[in-house]
């Protein structure tokens, strides 16, 4: 029997057909992944995030429970409390978790802006006077805007 492979040469012509049938189709797959992949690309490139991705990577990475992660979706997707949470978000020193708690609570900028800060603080726990009162005032402004 005549070895298929020696000093870098195929002797069995079977042998060179079937390595060269071999080497197109590795070739092919891979560029038929990468013609797809970029067609994946080319039809999603105009959508949008998903909701609340930052609550997906920290549910992953096991930094929220299932329970929060729940929460925050619901919240995302109601647009009342998702514009509170982008609004409170941005006032100095809230943050996404008191955001979120004043956003669900209020369920509305308008909502919180109508409120006293006193109240606020009585009414969400964790949010004591002086996050009250900024939570307020960023709530005010944005609804006089």
């Amino acid at each position: 029997m005549l070895p298929i492979l020696s000093h870098g040469h195929v002797h069995d012509p079977l042998a060179a057909a079937i390595l060269a049938g071999a080497v197109v189709v590795l070739y092919a797959r891979d560029r038929i992944e990468a013609a797809g992949a970029r067609f994946y690309e080319w039809v999603h490139e105009d959508d949008e995030e998903p909701v609340d991705a930052t609550a997906r990577e920290q549910y992953v990475a096991g930094d929220i429970t299932l329970t929060e992660y729940e929460r925050r979706v619901e919240a995302a997707l109601d647009p009342s409390t998702s514009r509170a949470l982008e609004v409170l978000d941005e006032a100095d020193g809230i943050g996404e978790q008191r955001a979120l708690q004043l956003a669900e609570a209020f369920g509305s900028v308008e909502t919180l802006a109508a409120h006293e800060p006193a109240e606020v603080a009585d009414e969400v726990d964790g949010i004591g006077p002086t996050y009250a009162e900024r939570a307020v005032e960023t709530a005010r402004s944005e609804s006089r805007s």
